[in-house]
């Protein structure tokens, strides 16, 4: 079984290269991300590595506004879709 501090808390892959490890500020911040992205499911610990590039794009502002977006897109086009099968 894989150790779940050398797993990556956001794609959920083993870091084996090209890895951070998370510090205090570091938890904080990925969980404050998860916070804004309404996703529960990471939740990072004290010491546990995270890869660079995953750490980077999930963390970034910029993404999180783009992905929300996206999320309100589909939801709107489900209810869309929804409205349509009713009515045939």
């Amino acid at each position: 079984m894989d150790d779940p501090l050398k797993t990556c808390p956001i794609c959920n892959e083993p870091c084996d290269v090209e890895f951070n490890t998370l510090g205090k500020k570091g938890c904080a911040r990925i969980k404050d991300s998860s916070q804004r992205r309404q996703n529960r499911t990471v939740q990072p610990t004290v010491g546990q590595r995270v890869h660079i590039e995953c750490r980077r794009d999930y963390t970034n502002d910029n993404n999180i506004e783009k992905d929300l977006k996206a999320y309100v897109l589909d939801d709107y086009t489900r209810k869309l879709l929804y409205q349509q099968l009713e009515t045939c």
